[in-house]
């Protein structure tokens, strides 16, 4: 009998006038979970299953046996209804886990995971090489100091689910038997940051042994976009020094506490004085204390990447504020990862997550929130799990989202300011102007322009900010003059 590859993905609905949203299922247990979650009605949640076939990827996580599950027809039912196998679907067969009687042979695939040590010499990741991130490094460290280079005081502001320990960030330095000098690391700030889930502010660590569904939770999240960040080896900026805060559990943000704990973060970041914030998360409404945070670290001149979201037809905040740089996502053609050294010229891109919904190819209707476009599937990150190995990487590109598209766009921030350093102070008489000058500048160029397919039945159209991410183009780009009628609106206007 045949297994079939695919993806699994829980859509959950809230209802209440909560838009729909969609993750992918990791583990056997994210799946009992879900299924938990529907057939206990809790908090009024509806959802389904999406398996989606993934012959096109032979690595990704779950393999599908389509004639070993069954579901019934209705809830509590006897006749069970084999669910089909659809060798040309690419959007895959939806199943109702409220409807299940059985559910058998979905099992996690093994992947490819590998030690980090393991990468060698081998070719930078196919996203660090499309936005010439190495080329960009090599010219920022021949700038400033060579082999001695250093970040000065550039550091990101990283809030998401906490940092873990990883070997992807270096060294770790055994601290002492005072809980509060933990293992040390030189790209991890840990210390400058701040947890706002437990209360307890003097470890911002991601503990990995949380498991709920509502909404669902991304254990080690952080992690996984941190690596791309600034690990070694598969980072877009290797080493770039990392304040992380941890403010969630997950990435969606529905609740008025998680909006309430982002906004803290925001200000802490503010406070530490992190010049680039990044925040790979969003949710479809906004608050007037997260509104109110983005305004202080605009005129401060903090430049706030973050997400535009995906399994919507509207950009997420806080991408969706004008004063933040709003990051969309590429992908292969496809989803297909691209060969290890591939040249770039035969990838071929396409708009990540380019599906439709409701006659509207998704952001790309909402587009005017989107200020650049980055890689954001079959991206290799690190992983971890709780009390499993850690140093381990992701060799499979399964990692997808428009929140490693972010952090890119953040690294290269990053690097821009440490650039020019003291030339943006002579060049800007205001913080809030040099977030300007790096929005004018990604506005303008990048390795590539991303297209929107043809559509016979709407009229030609083109994004507003085509541009894909090129970051040394980004660094040798001269400064942009800033005049007033460049300032963007308050994010507390912006709400809704």
């Amino acid at each position: 009998m045949t297994e079939i590859r695919c993806k699994c993905y829980f859509r959950v609905s809230f209802g209440g006038g909560v838009p729909p949203f969609t993750v992918m299922i990791d583990t056997m247990d994210e799946i009992d979970a879900a299924r938990s979650a529907i057939e206990g009605g809790a908090n009024n949640v509806n959802g389904k299953v999406i398996v989606r076939r993934a012959g096109y990827n032979g690595n990704w996580k779950f393999h599908f046996d389509p004639a070993s599950v069954f579901f019934s027809t209705r809830a509590g039912g006897t006749i069970p209804t084999k669910v089909e196998n659809n060798p040309h679907s690419y959007s895959g067969q939806k199943i109702r886990f409220g409807n299940a009687t059985a559910i058998a042979e979905i099992r996690p695939g093994l992947g490819k995971t590998q030690a980090f040590t393991a990468r060698g010499s081998q070719p930078a990741p196919w996203n660090v090489r499309l936005v010439r991130a190495r080329q960009a490094m090599t010219q920022l460290r021949a700038r400033h100091g060579g082999e001695n280079f250093s970040w000065g005081t550039v550091k990101v502001g990283h809030i998401d689910t906490g940092y873990v320990p990883h070997a992807v960030f270096g060294a770790w330095t055994a601290g002492t038997a005072n809980a509060a000098n933990r293992k040390s690391n030189s790209t991890i700030l840990w210390q400058q940051g701040r947890d706002f889930l437990d209360g307890d502010d003097d470890n911002p660590e991601d503990t990995m042994d949380y498991r709920a569904m509502l909404p669902p939770h991304f254990p080690a999240h952080g992690l996984r976009t941190g690596s791309v960040l600034a690990g070694r080896k598969l980072g877009v900026a290797p080493g770039l020094p990392l304040v992380p805060y941890r403010a969630l559990r997950t990435t969606v943000l529905v609740w008025d506490g998680a909006k309430t704990r982002v906004a803290q973060a925001i200000n802490a970041a503010n406070t530490q004085n992190c010049p680039v914030i990044n925040m790979s998360l969003g949710g479809l409404t906004a608050s007037r204390a997260m509104g109110e945070a983005v305004d202080k670290a605009y005129d401060k001149g903090i430049i706030i990447c973050a997400a535009a979201g995906q399994a919507t037809d509207q950009v997420t905040y806080p991408g969706r504020y004008f004063r933040t740089i709003g990051v969309g996502g590429v992908q292969p053609k496809g989803m297909k990862r691209p060969s290890e050294g591939a040249a770039l010229s035969n990838i071929e891109l396409e708009m990540y997550d380019e599906v439709q919904l409701g006659g509207t190819q998704f952001i790309a209707g909402d587009d005017q929130y989107v200020d650049i476009w980055a890689p954001s599937a079959c991206i290799d990150r690190a992983v971890a799990k709780e009390n499993g190995a850690l140093d381990r990487i992701s060799t499979d590109g399964g990692g997808d989202g428009t929140s490693y598209g972010t952090v890119h766009v953040a690294a290269a921030a990053a690097m821009w300011l440490r650039w020019h350093g003291a030339d943006l102070d002579t060049a800007y008489d205001n913080g809030w102007k040099r977030v300007e000058a790096f929005r004018k500048i990604v506005h303008r160029i990048g390795c590539r322009v991303l297209e929107l397919p043809a559509d016979p039945s709407r009229a030609p159209r083109t994004l507003r900010n085509p541009y894909i991410l090129d970051i040394k183009a980004v660094l040798d780009e001269p400064l942009p003059q800033i005049i007033d009628d460049d300032r963007k609106s308050l994010a507390t206007d912006q709400r809704f």
